[in-house]
């Protein structure tokens, strides 16, 4: 998003330098017409060298300023494809924390039918086992319309900090 508002800076910047410059050859070219009617009225005459001279420079000045916008439209295409690859990174970088959220939360989807996820965090063997203990020890919890954490959650980080020993503080950094 920080790439989008300073290309749109530099955008915005660009077209205000574009605007000067088409004001400051417009009044160069009011000053060639006054100049010009000042010379029929006798005060000033230019020649037609000093005319094709200032329509040289007027031309100069053109063709760099167009040079200049051709430049920094390449560079806006350039940063625009930047914003693109780091746009395809965050949607990737996302997914990936997507999949990995779901893969270490505490939840009965994650440990369901990972046996040998249930044996390393719990200590019981398999994921029946767990589910028939929690049934059989549900009916204990004191589950209020304030709690947190379901039974399952519960039962488990219980089973965690006796198997992993485990403090408090070490469920509240690591998981």
């Amino acid at each position: 998003m920080v790439v989008k508002e300073h290309l749109c800076l530099l955008h915005q910047g660009h077209a205000r330098f574009v605007e000067r410059e088409a004001k400051r050859r417009k009044l160069e070219c009011v000053e060639i017409e006054k100049s010009g009617a000042r010379g029929k009225s006798g005060q000033q005459t230019d020649t037609l060298e000093e005319l094709k001279n200032k329509l040289g420079s007027i031309s100069d000045k053109l063709s760099s300023t167009l040079k200049e916008l051709e430049c920094s439209q390449e560079r806006l295409k350039i940063a625009n494809m930047k914003v693109a690859i780091i746009e395809d990174e965050l949607r990737v970088v996302n997914s990936e924390n997507t999949r990995l959220k779901k893969e270490f939360m505490l939840t009965e989807e994650a440990f369901e039918k990972n046996d040998q996820k249930v044996c390393f965090y719990t200590g019981l063997p398999t994921w029946d086992i767990l589910q028939k203990l929690l049934k059989y020890i549900e009916p204990c919890f004191a589950t209020t319309s304030r709690s947190l954490l379901s039974p399952f959650q519960q039962l488990l980080l219980t089973l965690m900090r006796f198997r992993l020993n485990l403090s408090g503080v070490d469920f509240g950094v690591q998981i």
